[in-house]
């Protein structure tokens, strides 16, 4: 088959976290050749850990670096999947203090400090070096540890923004953490916030405009009186979107504008 047909089948196929771009790579030099544009077409990085983000920066830039050197197509992430856990296993087995010398004093620190800062600066070092104006797909996967209220305590800058992510699920929070949040293509968004009787519909449907289909998961049953329901009719009535509530151990409740 010529070289652009593999290409394409490669990019249908490398939809999986990497498992499949991975293998295409140690297949033969042809096939990795053909399949190396995609090697980071999706990427799943859901261990929570700040070495793991750090090592994969390094490989992704390490690539781009070599395709640029061969001047060749540069790898460009379109799903990512991502675990974000501002208390991971590597803060919990930390050292109770860290001292640190200032003028010839010893100043006492707090390493559960130090390190979040590390891992929300490798966090938003990977959207830099990642780039979002070509990912279709977003998954933020989040603990308790991430969200005080439903809001996010982290933030992360976006300039390139997302003009093309047509799918989008997040937990944990009740919007994403970027700035500027402008979804211009997004079609389909899961959420499952913690407190989702506050969520802002009003602000997705300015932020997403062409949005179709909308699920939020929840951990309770589905009450008639909940507080986001004025909002969501806000969206539901300005676009023809296709709602569901979706409870832990319930079948799904579907809510229609009247």
């Amino acid at each position: 088959l010529p070289t652009e047909v593999w290409q394409k089948i490669t990019i249908f196929a490398c939809t999986d976290g990497g498992r499949t771009a991975c293998s295409l790579a140690l297949v033969s030099k042809v096939i990795h050749a053909i399949a190396f544009p995609t090697r980071f077409h999706s990427v799943s990085l859901t261990s929570g850990l700040t070495r793991k983000l750090q090592q994969f920066i390094g490989t992704f830039e390490a690539v781009c670096r070599r395709a640029a050197q061969q001047q060749g197509s540069r790898p460009v992430v379109r799903h990512l999947c991502l675990t974000v856990s501002l208390a991971s296993e590597e803060r919990r087995d930390g050292v109770a203090f860290i001292y640190r010398s200032s003028r010839g004093e010893l100043a006492i620190c707090n390493p559960t400090v130090e390190l979040q800062a590390i891992y929300e600066n490798a966090l938003k070092s990977l959207f830099r070096r990642v780039g979002t104006s070509q990912l279709e797909s977003l998954a933020i996967i989040g603990d308790e540890s991430w969200g005080r209220g439903g809001d996010s305590d982290l933030t992360i800058e976006c300039p390139e923004g997302f003009p093309k992510l047509h799918s989008l699920a997040f937990t944990g929070v009740r919007k994403p953490p970027f700035i500027p949040t402008r979804l211009p293509a997004l079609r389909r968004l899961l959420m499952a916030p913690r407190n989702e009787a506050r969520v802002d519909f009003k602000w997705w449907a300015r932020c997403a405009p062409g949005l179709e289909e909308l699920q939020v998961m929840t951990k309770g049953p589905v009450q008639e009186d909940m507080m986001f329901l004025p909002s969501l009719k806000t969206l539901l009535c300005k676009q023809s979107v296709v709602f569901a509530v979706r409870c832990d151990s319930h079948c799904p409740y579907r809510i229609r504008p009247s």
